[in-house]
């Protein structure tokens, strides 16, 4: 792949548990890995992985650059197996399952949190330059981002959503945080805005411990 150079080499074979360890069904609980591989999943969010790590290499980062990096993580996505592909309220594919539900919103909130923190870097380059259309377009792309990443939170079930709870939270706040670049000064924004502190309050939870201690505010 010219995209991910790096990780041509190195990339894990799409392989079930049977395929890897041949006798494994004789001697443990058989579960759904053993007939169907998660290694897909993880082969893309590498991809995701690899976008973000390519696009913070030029040494001069400039608006077209980023616009570039936007438009490939955008299309990341794209050849994902029926599995794996955000349906929104649709009922899953056949082969889908909690696991691969999971994997699914892994990919997604990845996927949105890089395009999210390209985008920032972005407003801040076209806010020096002046560039006015840029900023617009930027306003629009924003609201983009928090409308996807407000219909997976709400859709998904929330034990898959807690499954992820670790890596996804710190996410939802990233993200969140360009809600406030906008200024709550719309009827939309705070709705959103009421909408994200809602689910971060049920996800950023620990029986016993309270406040997720990854926070930023505990830091």
């Amino acid at each position: 792949s010219t995209l991910f150079p790096y990780t041509t080499l190195f990339r894990s074979l799409e392989i079930t548990d049977l395929e890897l360890y041949p006798g494994l069904q004789a001697s443990t609980p058989s579960w759904h890995g053993d007939k169907m591989s998660y290694i897909p999943g993880l082969n893309h969010l590498v991809n995701l992985f690899m976008i973000w790590y390519q696009s913070q290499q030029e040494y001069a980062i400039n608006l077209s650059h980023l616009q570039h990096y936007v438009e490939l993580v955008h299309s990341a996505l794209d050849h994902l197996p029926p599995e794996l592909r955000w349906r929104g309220g649709l009922s899953r594919p056949p082969k889908s399952n909690f696991g691969t539900d999971v994997q699914t919103v892994n990919l997604y909130i990845t996927q949105i949190h890089i395009r999210s923190s390209l985008l920032e870097q972005m407003d801040r380059l076209a806010t020096e330059q002046g560039a006015a259309a840029t900023l617009a377009e930027i306003v629009k792309e924003r609201q983009r981002i928090i409308d996807d990443m407000l219909a997976i939170v709400y859709q998904m079930p929330e034990e898959t959503l807690e499954a992820n709870g670790h890596s996804l939270v710190p996410k939802l706040r990233d993200i969140g945080l360009a809600l406030l670049r906008e200024g709550p000064d719309t009827g939309t924004t705070l709705v959103n805005l009421d909408r994200l502190l809602a689910k971060l309050e049920r996800l950023d939870f620990r029986p016993g411990m309270g406040q997720d201690q990854t926070s930023p505010s505990n830091v």
